[in-house]
């Protein structure tokens, strides 16, 4: 890979003396994303700016994780592919920091130390000597779920314009709460330590540091949820776990045998409780929560999101809906939907009754106010935001 770095660089970004660009990775379970931003300090105020992001497409030869063993195999290439795309935006390389985030996906795997041994070799091999500043070892590997959670708040404060206000309350914050692939996240603003226990994160703004009960559950994103629902059945092939998938749906599995679905909301609710992933806590009450990243894409489905009216909902009407999504007939809901891959369209029903039995289970009650994007004032709702306002 060959970087050009120049004052004609400098001159196309145009970038002010208090600010900083800072690439950000996010190697999630499920892929990698890489993220520019460009963070400014004007006046005690902090602005992020998104200048590019990339993540390959389903097709692409590095869309896989890395903890995927192809990822092993040639991890300098790997990192080499998401800085030449990152690349094609000027910027100063010699002033921009890299930090190399991976999360459940590696905070679960059995080879945790190799994989992170060869994110530094990868990412230290993909940068050219002297191009951009020195990477610490601290800057590449895992993050644990309460800073993921944490990052999560900050990003969905910032870019909700939440942070415009002189004081923090949890009144005029949001609860954050998102699901992915390996994990669940939620943090809350903090009316005292005494919410906190060991849970604690601390957030500055305006002079005055605010604490955050931020936890997570690894084992609780959806797909690792999933899995752990069909081993579950398959110990016991329990008639209430087909009630998971929409009526006769097929769902093909290693780990059982195959499943025609049921459409039973209840039965999968059923099921879900009997067979925890996780011993959940009750966290923090809240007026307000902001849900990402699976909420909102099962939302969508269902009907109860719409981020262009800032449509909110309850846990009571996700379970109607994902009840009602969950009793359609296969062939209907695919004539339906028919841009949407059959793979998670199939997963809508387990999702709806799993994120519903999570919300119930970390104390949100049923008619709180749930506000669920992808999107807010046009800026995209990622956890490395956060790292991007903390560390520019």
């Amino acid at each position: 890979m060959k970087l050009i770095y120049s004052i004609l660089v400098l001159s196309l970004l145009a970038l002010t003396a208090s600010a900083k660009p800072i690439i950000v990775f996010d190697a999630g379970s499920t892929g990698t994303r890489v993220y520019l931003y460009d963070v400014t300090h004007t006046e005690g105020k902090t602005t992020v700016n998104t200048l590019a992001s990339y993540k390959p497409g389903s097709t692409s030869a590095f869309a896989f994780p890395v903890t995927d063993a192809k990822f092993a195999l040639d991890p300098v290439a790997y990192f080499d592919h998401f800085l030449t795309e990152i690349e094609k935006t000027s910027f100063d390389h010699a002033a921009t920091p890299i930090y190399v985030n991976a999360t459940a996906g590696v905070r679960m795997a059995d080879n945790k130390a190799k994989i992170i041994f060869d994110m530094r070799k990868g990412i230290r091999g993909a940068v050219i000597e002297d191009t951009y500043p020195v990477i610490p070892n601290s800057n590449i590997g895992t993050i644990n779920v309460a800073e993921e959670a944490f990052n999560i708040w900050i990003n969905d404060q910032y870019v909700s314009g939440k942070l415009d206000t002189a004081t923090l309350t949890r009144d005029n914050t949001f609860a954050a709460v998102e699901i992915g692939g390996a994990s669940a996240e939620i943090s809350v603003l903090a009316d005292s330590p005494m919410d906190l226990t060991r849970r604690e994160m601390v957030f500055p703004h305006n002079g005055k540091d605010y604490h955050v009960y931020s936890t997570g559950y690894d084992g609780s994103g959806q797909d690792k949820a999933l899995i752990a629902m069909v081993k579950a059945y398959a110990d016991d092939l329990d008639e209430r776990f087909p009630g998971c998938f929409p009526v006769d749906a097929a769902y093909v599995s290693e780990y059982a045998p195959d499943i025609i679905g049921t459409g039973n909301f209840e039965d999968c609710s059923g099921f879900i409780t009997d067979h925890p992933v996780n011993h959940y806590r009750i966290a923090p009450a809240a007026d307000h929560y902001l849900l990402t990243s699976g909420f909102y894409y099962t939302f969508k489905i269902l009907g109860i999101a719409n981020q262009d009216v800032m449509q909110t909902t309850t846990n009571t009407e996700l379970a109607s809906a994902g009840a009602a999504f969950c009793a359609r007939d296969w062939e209907d809901l695919v004539a339906s939907y028919p841009s949407e891959s059959q793979s998670y369209l199939i997963a809508y029903c387990f999702n709806s009754a799993f994120q519903h039995n999570f919300l119930s289970e970390v104390g949100i009650a049923d008619t709180a106010s749930l506000l669920s994007v992808d999107k807010y004032n046009g800026k995209s709702m990622t956890w490395t935001l956060g790292v991007a306002y903390i560390n520019g």
